[in-house]
């Protein structure tokens, strides 16, 4: 896991609750450091930190693995990424940062960045701290291999992972 070197941030409780949730759902066991990482945050959470977070769609088409390729989504996840940053604008302690100025709740259009290198790139200029990625995460992925990315290491607080193949 990679996004918790921020701690006590509303996002990161926020997100920190969707991995239990779904590690209960899917039988799946927390690393103890995750775990030791959680206690600490809900038990360290008058610590309010500022996050500038930004929610990725799928934009890009996953790479065919072992002979299967999982299908694009129909708009990639900007359903739900609408609903999460949408949701995101009511924490006091996130600012939820969209591709156009003010998006109109009633739209899917301008919530999200799509997963490309210049969707991200632009989410990181905009001053992104944190990264959603409401896709699909393959080895080729830009968030693993570009190095342009990875120059925003140390202002990016972490980046979180929803979905992954």
């Amino acid at each position: 896991m990679l996004f918790f070197s921020c701690m006590g941030t509303d996002f990161s409780m926020l997100f920190s609750r969707y991995l239990l949730r779904e590690t209960s759902r899917t039988k799946q066991k927390l690393p103890p450091s995750l775990i030791t990482h959680i206690t600490r945050m809900y038990s360290n959470s008058t610590l309010q930190l500022i996050a500038y977070a930004a929610i990725l769609y799928q934009a890009l088409q996953p790479p065919v693995i072992n002979g299967t390729k999982k299908p694009r989504k129909p708009g990639g996840y900007q359903d739900s990424g609408a609903e999460i940053a949408f949701n995101l604008c009511k924490i006091k302690s996130i600012t939820a940062l969209t591709p156009f100025q003010e998006p109109n709740p009633a739209e899917l259009n301008g919530w999200t960045f799509p997963d490309t290198e210049e969707g991200i790139l632009h989410a990181l200029n905009k001053g992104a701290t944190h990264i959603w990625a409401n896709t699909i995460l393959f080895t080729s992925h830009p968030l693993q291999t570009s190095e342009t990315i990875g120059d925003f290491q140390d202002s990016a607080c972490g980046w979180s992972r929803a979905t992954d193949c």
